[in-house]
């Protein structure tokens, strides 16, 4: 049960095991908001592993719901972006009219943050490339965006989880740089890769918003509840409540 001092619970479905992502996004969201959490050991190793996965959401998100948490986010961006915009829309609608409160995934908090910062047109980085640049790239085409680019700031088979912040924040630059000829934003997906603290600086050097998954996951989560407490060093989305 709640405390007193709770606004609402959030369920959060997390893909992996280990991950620095959820303790960013506590650091950053409203006093008052709090948590549920399960984890579902994904490696991040394959599409096929994103495939199966499913299964495990299937299991875990009526758990969570019976735990009377008032959002529901099963996290992750490739295993949802994976069935497409249509595919997850109807998941999610299922899903929703079965427990009665409203479930959203990582796609999901961007598109609305798209929306709402009129952006038609996009440069994507990640760190995944080949086949699942091309599933994140027609997700978005899906939802009728532009996507100028949707690349990784190192070649394979080098990581950028091998290289420091210092580092990415010139990689990221670059990147954007090669690509975004008009670009309206950089969208940054992953939540674990070493970018979330550097975010502010990349939209600074850049010109452009820098969309985040954890800023635009605690934007997201305050807009679903009703609040309206902004947060600098993130980006003007989250600096501005837009």
């Amino acid at each position: 049960m709640a405390d007193k001092g709770t606004i609402a619970t959030v369920g959060v479905i997390k893909p992996v095991n280990e991950s620095i992502s959820h303790a960013q996004l506590e650091s950053i969201m409203p006093e008052g908001v709090a948590f549920e959490s399960v984890h579902l050991g994904v490696q991040y190793r394959s599409v096929a592993e994103f495939r199966e996965v499913m299964a495990l959401y299937e299991k875990r998100v009526p758990e969570m719901a019976a735990r009377g948490v008032d959002l529901l986010h099963p996290e992750g961006a490739p295993p949802f972006m994976l069935e497409g915009l249509a595919g997850e829309r109807d998941r999610i609608k299922k899903w929703e009219d079965q427990f009665q409160i409203p479930v959203f995934t990582t796609g999901m908090t961007q598109l609305a943050a798209m929306e709402a910062l009129g952006i038609k047109k996009f440069v994507g980085v990640t760190p995944f490339s080949g086949e699942l640049a091309d599933v994140f790239r027609h997700y978005f085409e899906e939802a009728g965006l532009e996507v100028q680019a949707m690349t990784t700031p190192v070649p394979p088979p080098d990581s950028i989880y091998d290289h420091p912040a210092d580092e990415i924040l010139g990689l990221v630059v670059a990147a954007f740089k090669a690509h975004g000829d008009g670009a309206e934003a950089l969208y940054l997906l992953g939540s674990d890769w070493p970018v979330f603290e550097i975010a502010g600086e990349i939209e600074a050097e850049i010109g452009v918003p820098v969309l985040h998954p954890v800023p635009v996951r605690c934007w997201y989560i305050q807009k679903k509840l009703g609040l309206n407490q902004p947060v600098q060093g993130y980006g003007r989305l989250l600096a501005e409540m837009v």
